[in-house]
């Protein structure tokens, strides 16, 4: 396995940092989800890298990137992510997704339409909320974020092990931490402020998938979490399954691998079956269809 290298280059006027799995062959790019950082793909990058050229980028205001106060609307973060891909010389990539970073992938792959080798999806990128029946007030107070500032971080440690614990959870305390701005033990806030993140609430709830899956030419692999097997008949109504169902019914190249008994956050919780799934469809010659 790779160890990565981190590294920083300058796109529209802010810079944007990443981490370089390095590897060689088919480029990939992993791109995280809201309020979260490059760092959820520790786990999962050095498995890819083994096969793959992998790069995991750290979006507009997350992470160690530049966080400007504009620039949170879903054309700005495409022109982020396709001018990142410009300089890091990735000529065909595979762009993997997870949760708010797959409709990132998505909407990235319905505008750079013949730039991309296919879309990986990760529970994430097919769910229309604005149609769900919701009010725009009661979506903005269901996303706002929990204020963690002044929790110790022995506390929150320990709220994380209850909800995902891994072979190497000094590994995992760490990730999770790199969410946050820390001193003195406590959390004084997350990395991605409150402001620029309720801008990016505001662009989800515009965002239409089912508008942009006729511009969608590359094949997609969609790999939603649910935590049974699927014989819940609750999870055949939710909303996330409508949206599924529209993808697969509206777009020309897709595949639908259930992650089953796996939360939202499976790349840190099942790293080894995402990335053996992303192997396997390669190897087929899925993202060739």
């Amino acid at each position: 396995m790779n160890n990565c290298i981190e590294n920083i280059l300058e796109v529209n006027d802010i810079e944007l940092h990443y981490r370089d799995w390095g590897g060689s062959g088919q480029e990939i790019i992993l791109l995280h989800g809201l309020a979260s950082t490059s760092r959820i793909w520790d786990f999962v990058a050095p498995i890819l890298s083994d096969k793959f050229r992998v790069i995991a980028l750290d979006l507009r205001g997350h992470g160690l990137s530049s966080k400007p106060s504009t620039g949170y609307d879903f054309k700005s973060i495409l022109e982020d992510v396709n001018n990142f891909i410009i300089k890091v010389n990735f000529k065909n990539p595979i762009i993997v997704g997870h949760s708010w970073g797959g409709m990132v992938a998505l909407s990235y792959g319905a505008k750079y339409t013949y730039c991309i080798k296919g879309l990986c999806l990760i529970d994430g990128g097919t769910t229309e909320i604005s149609s769900s029946g919701i009010k725009y007030t009661d979506m903005k107070k269901k996303f706002t974020p929990p204020d963690f500032s002044q929790t110790h971080v022995d506390e929150f440690i320990k709220r994380i092990h209850l909800k995902i614990n891994s072979s190497n959870n000094l590994l995992l305390d760490d990730i999770i931490l790199s969410n946050f701005n820390i001193e003195d033990n406590l959390i004084k806030g997350a990395k991605l402020s409150l402001d620029n993140h309720m801008k990016i609430i505001k662009s989800i709830w515009s965002y239409k998938p089912t508008d942009i899956y006729k511009y969608i030419k590359a094949p997609v692999l969609l790999m939603p979490a649910r935590q049974d097997n699927g014989n819940s008949a609750i999870i055949d109504k939710s909303f996330k399954n409508i949206g599924i169902n529209d993808a697969i019914n509206s777009l020309d190249f897709v595949k639908l691998i259930w992650l089953d008994n796996s939360i939202h956050d499976v790349p840190l919780q099942r790293p080894e079956l995402l990335a053996n799934n992303i192997i396997s469809q390669f190897d087929s010659g899925f993202f060739n269809t």
